[in-house]
Order: structure tokens, then sequence, then C-alpha cells
């Protein structure tokens, strides 16, 4: 057994008296002498008890923690190191700030955007046929999401239980509300009628409403991806190049994620229900000066302060259309 006090002092550096004495006396000694001299010394000087062979034991001990504890503490550096890269290239890659249930399917890619011109065209684009309606209606197809109470509970706004289906939540994500106003424009252009229900998405109102979302998704999103410029084979001159590559979220893997999550019953608008899970069922809104607030606090001075504001919005330019409210 290792004595303790013997492991404790071997983790403290010592010089023996032997390797003392003859230091202090070769210091005048030549080289060789010294290293001849030093050599007979350990012989003179070595013990017969076996006390040399205990603290060789020990020196390796020694070593050993030192090397181990030196391992660890870099072992530990690098992983922290690691960690703290990790978490800043997720929050420059993934910066979600508000929660959303489609976090998880959040993924990243690179694209090369088509430029949409002669050699360029997509699938998207032409004048509306079932080809390209089918394939628009299938960008947004499962715009309306069911999700459960667990993932409804943390959203930063309130939204309604599905009627028949009280345990779970309607949710929309709002890539699939810019993607059906972006085809409600794109009908308009061509002259073609969007029906949904008795209501004609086509109309003014509906698509200057569309325009100024898809305004403020772009400035939301602010892709930076750097467009280029190159010189035209046909002509020589400089031309900008809107075909190259951009970061984007994987919009195939939202897609996938809002397809698991499809409503099992339909959604009756007039239906309320009681007793789902987190009370929102009879939970109103009011949209007022840009921010949720609820219903009841805003009613009583909703409307006089709605023709107040309406007043003061026709001043500044604001345009407003037949029925249009606050």
């Amino acid at each position: 057994m290792v004595d303790f006090r013997r492991f404790v002092y071997s983790l403290i550096p010592e010089r023996r008296k032997s390797e003392e004495s003859f230091d202090c006396e070769s210091s005048l000694l030549p080289e060789k002498e010294e290293h001849h001299d030093k050599s007979i010394s350990r012989l003179n000087n070595f013990p017969r008890d076996g006390t040399e062979i205990e603290d060789s034991r020990d020196s390796y001990l020694h070593f050993f923690i030192r090397f181990f504890h030196i391992t660890l503490t870099l072992f530990f550096a690098f992983t922290t190191a690691m960690l703290y890269i990790n978490i800043k290239t997720t929050n420059v890659l993934n910066p979600q700030i508000t929660y959303s249930p489609a976090t998880s399917a959040i993924k990243y890619t690179t694209r090369l955007f088509d430029s949409g011109l002669n050699y360029g065209k997509t699938i998207y684009q032409g004048p509306p046929a079932k080809k390209n309606n089918d394939a628009w209606t299938a960008l947004f197809i499962h715009g309306l999401t069911r999700i459960s109470a667990a993932e409804a509970a943390p959203m930063q706004n309130k939204t309604l239980p599905i009627p028949d289906d009280p345990e779970n939540y309607i949710t929309s994500l709002a890539v699939f509300h810019q993607l059906h106003c972006l085809n409600a424009i794109r009908m308009a252009l061509w002259n073609a009628t969007l029906i949904r229900g008795e209501e004609d998405e086509t109309n003014m109102r509906h698509l200057d409403h569309c325009v100024d979302m898809i305004r403020q998704a772009i400035m939301c999103h602010s892709d930076i991806s750097p467009f280029v410029w190159g010189r035209d084979p046909r002509d020589g001159k400089a031309k900008g190049i809107s075909s190259v590559t951009h970061t984007c979220r994987d919009f195939e893997a939202i897609q996938k994620w809002a397809q698991d999550r499809p409503f099992k019953t339909g959604f009756n608008t007039s239906k309320v229900i009681t007793g789902d899970p987190l009370g929102w069922a009879d939970y109103h809104y009011v949209l007022d000066y840009g921010e949720i607030t609820d219903w009841e606090k805003q009613e009583p001075d909703y409307k006089n302060w709605a023709e107040g504001k309406k007043q003061e919005m026709l001043k500044s330019g604001q345009i407003f259309y037949d029925g249009d409210n606050i």
C-alpha cells in the first residue's frame, strides 16, 4: 500500500541531499568529470533499503497526475470553446426570436435562383392554366395547420381551438399566406379571377392588402444575397445577373412540418366551443395601433377612436375602399 504522506509529498518536486551536495561541489569541475563523478556519487549514495525505487515510483505517479490534469484541462477548454461557437453559429443561422411551433422544422440550404427570363422560366410562370395553377396551389395547400395545446401554449398571440377537435388549435404559417397573396396578384396580372368562397380575391381591396403583406415580408427577411453584373455576350453591355446562389430556409422541410399536422375536421368559423385546454375559445382580438390587444378592454372606446383614427389617416394620404374599417 502506498503511504499517503509519501503520495502527497511526491506532488511537490524535491531535490535529494545526494544531488544537492554533488551540485554544490561539481559547479567548478569540467563537464566530463562532472558527469563521471555524478555517476559515482549516485552509486555511492544509493540506499540499500529500496528507497530509490519507491522514489522512482512516486515520480512516475507524479508525472501521470500532472499529465492527466493537463489533458483534462485542455479537454474542458476545447469543449467550452466548441459549445460557444455552436451557440453563436445557431444564433446567426436561426435567429427566430419569437416562438413558432414550426421552429424545429427550420433547416438552411443554398439555392440558385432562376432568372424568370427567356432561358430561366419556371413552372410557376405564364398565363394561368391547369399546370401552373396546380403548381401554385401545391405551395400553400397546407396553409391551415392543426397544432396541439402544448405547441400552441408558448405562442405570443393566442389562437382558437378547432371545433369538434378542441384538444388542438388552428394556425397558419406566414409563408403560406404570403404565397397565397402572391398567387392572387399573379392571377390579377393575367386578368384571371381567383374565387374563394363567395369573395373574389382578385378585387382591388384584397390585392392592396396582399401587396403590402408581401412588402413587409420582404423587408422582414431582407435577403442580403449579392446580385452580380456581367457582360452580355450578344452586345457586350454590362447587365445585372439575378440567377445567383442564396442562403434559404428549406421550404420543403417547413411544408413537410405543416403536412404532418393537417385538419382532421372542417373549420366552422361560427361555432364557439368550451372546455379547450388553454381556455382560448372565446378570445377576441382587435388591431389597435399595429398591436394586438384584448377586445374586451377596447370595446367601450373603440368606435369613437376608430372614427377619429380614420380621419387622421385620410388626411395623411391613406386609401380606403367602400366598407373598410379601421
